[in-house]
């Protein structure tokens, strides 16, 4: 059975294939899926989770579209649990009761927890280069998007854990609140730059997120 506090990557979801174009918001906030994380996650029954980006699916020969469950299970009968041994660190395993493919991407040994920020709140950058991921008791830190080699930690304070928002056009931005200031960050400069004080805010103010927009 694999270790609590480990995360993985796993197929996102089946069905056809469809192309999606960047939100027309340059202030929005990114949409994507969540990756699945922590504990106890025998083979066969774990969460999924796709790469939140605004990439569209891979397209086939000629613009066709790819069927996603290829090889995979797709039906709603039971399928009973099998231990699987944990990866080693960025190695992948194969669900041996759906076939999907699972990849250890963190390490924090114990039961430590690494994981996606919140569910509704995009782990990747605009296109995928870059991912961040909350350690329980140790901050935000940043990843490579597509190889998941650690970078480095994130020197930031936002108003809460998952109030951290990849720019969705821009790979190298994201947004925060820090006390009454909006802070817009740059990824490739390590480099925080306010873009609004809130002077008149009483107490700190806090970030939200709207389906379509980032608001304070």
């Amino acid at each position: 059975m694999f270790a609590s506090g480990v995360l993985f990557v796993l197929v996102s979801s089946c069905g056809e294939s469809s192309e999606s174009g960047p939100a027309d918001d340059v202030n929005a906030a990114g949409q994507g899926g969540a990756v699945s994380s922590g504990g106890d996650a025998g083979a066969g029954g774990s969460e999924t989770g796709g790469a939140g980006s605004n990439a569209g699916g891979a397209g086939g020969a000629g613009g066709e579209p790819i069927d996603l469950c290829e090889g995979l299970i797709t039906d709603k009968a039971d399928h009973p649990l099998t231990a699987l041994d944990k990866p080693p660190l960025l190695g992948s395993a194969t669900d041996p009761a759906f076939g999907t493919t699972i990849r250890r991407i963190t390490d924090v040994g114990g039961n430590g927890v690494i994981k996606p920020m919140y569910s509704t709140i995009s782990a990747w950058n605009a296109d995928e280069s870059s991912m961040i991921l909350y350690e329980v008791g140790g901050g935000h830190h940043l990843y490579d998007g597509h190889t998941y080699e650690y970078l480095r930690p994130l020197q930031i304070r936002p108003a809460d854990i998952e109030q951290v928002f990849w720019h969705t056009n821009d790979p190298d931005l994201f947004f925060y609140v820090d006390g009454t200031e909006l802070i817009r960050y740059h990824v490739s400069e390590s480099r925080a730059e306010v873009v609004r004080d809130f002077e008149f805010c009483t107490s700190n103010a806090s970030g939200g997120q709207r389906r379509d927009a980032y608001v304070v």
